[in-house]
């Protein structure tokens, strides 16, 4: 697991930066990792992809920019399934379920594109590996299952927010997802947002927590360095949990 979880987080950073030149310390992963020594495609500068043997790995970013940022805000409740064409059962069932306007609206924008690369190519798995506000690939997974079920996807997320009300968290966990995790580090704040919105929640199947327990808020335990730095460390101790 600390390997898997190791490979997602440098998946997860690697969003941010451009593929040809991959940072020194990527490198020394490449062997454990051969994925990075693949040349990595930018879509809208929301995510990135790279299929590698049968697998495809689509990585999502959080926010890096002012447009991003102002989605951020949106924290009013938007419909999941209302203008979706997701199977009846859906609807009737799962009819409440609410997320995030602004992760929404930026799930909207990459949709058709995410869909484009998986339908032409016959992937064994298809990994997401996403950091902060690119938690939405949450989004992207569930409308691509539930329309598309023999799909063989895998979810990790990091420093995600909280991305929608019970019910979509509901839908969510009943997917036929094959593995989903969602990883928190020490004091992170993000994971705890909205800290208004009582009523909304994470989606998750497995949780895991790095560090020490919550106590206050501090963004610099919200990098993916973070992250990464930690989880590198868990690995070298214990290399096959």
């Amino acid at each position: 697991m600390s390997e898997q979880l190791l490979k997602m987080a440098l998946l997860a950073e690697s969003s941010y930066i451009h593929h040809r030149h991959i940072p020194q310390h990527y490198k020394g992963y490449n062997k454990v990792y051969p994925v990075f020594t693949q040349t990595f495609h930018a879509h809208k500068n929301m995510f990135h992809s790279v299929a590698y043997k049968d697998d495809l790995y689509l990585t999502f970013k959080g926010t890096d920019n002012k447009l991003d940022m102002a989605k951020n805000v949106l924290w009013y409740p938007k419909s999941f399934v209302e203008d979706e064409p997701f199977p009846k059962w859906v609807k009737e069932r799962y009819g409440d379920a609410s997320v995030h306007m602004g992760l929404y609206l930026r799930y909207r924008h990459v949709l058709a594109s995410c869909e484009k690369i998986i339908l032409q190519n016959r992937f064994k798995n298809i990994y997401f590996a996403s950091h902060s506000a690119g938690s939405l690939s949450a989004f992207v997974e569930a409308s691509l299952i539930l329309r598309y079920p023999h799909l063989r996807l895998h979810h990790y997320s990091f420093g995600s927010p909280k991305l929608g009300n019970e019910t979509f968290k509901d839908l969510f966990e009943t997917l036929p997802i094959i593995h989903s995790c969602r990883v928190t580090y020490k004091n992170d704040p993000v994971p705890h947002i909205p800290f208004f919105k009582s009523e909304w929640c994470h989606p998750e199947r497995y949780a895991v927590h790095l560090g020490s327990d919550y106590e206050k808020p501090d963004l610099n335990d919200h990098s993916m360095s973070a992250y990464i730095s930690t989880l590198a460390e868990i690995h070298e101790i214990y290399p096959d949990d």
